[in-house]
């Protein structure tokens, strides 16, 4: 097995805000299985890392030939489908596994009240009823579902928030519509249509201007910096989670806001509340054209996405990444 060179890993998968030595050690006691998928999670993260980064900067021949939407929804892709393998725990158990496993109650319960009635007009019925069976036991989609359905509730709110429009009344989040966002976005819209329709359906933030070959369109503000009293920065990318910003606005003090690009334009805030500072982070955001209406996306979601695989990998390997022990890092 390869070996791998942790201070890059933890790099790559935003593991350097844990103990190297930990992640070390840890590594070394997964059984094999585990093994290969945190390397295969840290080989697609490495190909988005170089991605992001040749967008921000040069993209070689070949690539310029690629629409932009593509490369984008192959990032997408790329950290959807390492959910995908994060929710197996390292043991994927496909149809074929579950048809053939020699001891398998839930399917021989299924098939027993169907004994000698099967013909040919219940039969494609039963077939589909036994493939639902199989997806809760486990299958891809469930274990789309599971990754998501574990992360914590930071993430969880730093991804709705990359959607959900802000209200003056305050930040209100539901677990109902973070799942419709999991199964209706993340699931139907912008991975299965990319893996089995080639569609590339991923919108692109407000970022993608910045990659414009037309000079007229200018660079994308890409952050927001909110600089407090006490001299301290914060450079939001992403959403701010209600729990940040509580604990960002713990020094009482007065602040200001910079929105960011090469050239900064001054946007003073009064502040009275965590919501009104998430409300700010989460407004940071621009209108993407589509098909039939104008989609909201917050320019920082493949990053959020990228939180959520590190929490996976952290967990994979038996540690847990505190959020909000890390604010300093983060931001």
């Amino acid at each position: 097995m390869q070996v791998m060179d942790f201070k890059k890993v933890c790099s790559v998968l935003f593991l350097n805000l844990l103990s190297q030595e930990d992640i070390s050690q840890k590594f070394d006691v997964l059984p094999p299985n585990k093994k290969l998928l945190f390397q295969g999670i840290f080989h697609r993260r490495t190909f988005d890392s170089y991605l992001e980064c040749k967008l921000e900067h040069s993209l070689p021949q070949i690539l310029k030939e690629l629409d932009m939407k593509f490369i984008r929804s192959l990032q997408g892709y790329l950290l959807l489908s390492c959910g995908d393998a994060l929710g197996t725990g390292g043991s994927y158990y496909s149809f074929q596994d579950f048809l053939k496993e020699r001891n398998n109650p839930e399917r021989e319960q299924f098939l027993k009240q169907f004994a000698n009635k099967i013909n040919s007009e219940n039969f494609l019925n039963i077939v589909e009823k036994l493939i639902k069976v199989y997806e809760q036991r486990q299958s891809v989609k469930q274990s789309f579902f599971n990754f998501w359905n574990r992360r914590s509730v930071i993430i969880k709110q730093k991804l709705l928030f990359c959607y959900k429009p802000f209200s003056s009344s305050g930040i209100h989040f539901s677990d109902k519509e973070f799942h419709q966002l999991i199964k209706k976005r993340l699931y139907e819209t912008y991975r299965n249509p990319f893996t089995h329709k080639a569609q590339s359906n991923f919108p692109q933030p407000p970022s993608e201007t910045a990659y414009s070959i037309d000079p007229s369109m200018g660079k994308a503000i890409k952050w927001l910096e909110f600089h407090r009293i006490d001299g301290k920065i914060f450079q939001f990318k992403v959403p701010l989670s209600i729990e940040e910003a509580e604990k960002i606005l713990t020094m009482e003090g007065s602040y200001y806001f910079r929105l960011g690009n090469e050239n900064f334009i001054p946007y003073p805030e009064n502040l009275n509340s965590p919501n009104e500072l998430v409300g700010i982070s989460i407004t940071f955001r621009e209108g993407i054209p589509g098909e039939d209406e104008r989609e909201y996306i917050h320019p920082g979601i493949l990053e959020v996405l990228r939180m959520a695989i590190a929490e996976g990998c952290a967990e994979l390997i038996g540690l847990k990444i505190n959020w909000l022990n890390q604010i300093n890092k983060i931001y």
